[in-house]
């Protein structure tokens, strides 16, 4: 589980209302945003972690 504040709760739901497909709720939006997070960035995530 995953705890935004309410004015970034509030925020995001605008903008998945906006922007979204119809369905979209905040959970896919954030479990896309941290997927594509980790994609871009997981062999450096990878580099540090061995630190």
């Amino acid at each position: 589980m995953v705890y935004l504040n309410r004015e970034t709760q509030e925020r995001a739901d605008f903008i998945v209302r906006r922007l979204g497909d119809r369905g979209s709720n905040l959970s896919s939006f954030v479990e896309s945003i941290v997927c594509l997070h980790l994609e871009e960035y997981g062999e450096d995530i990878e580099k540090w972690r061995r630190l």
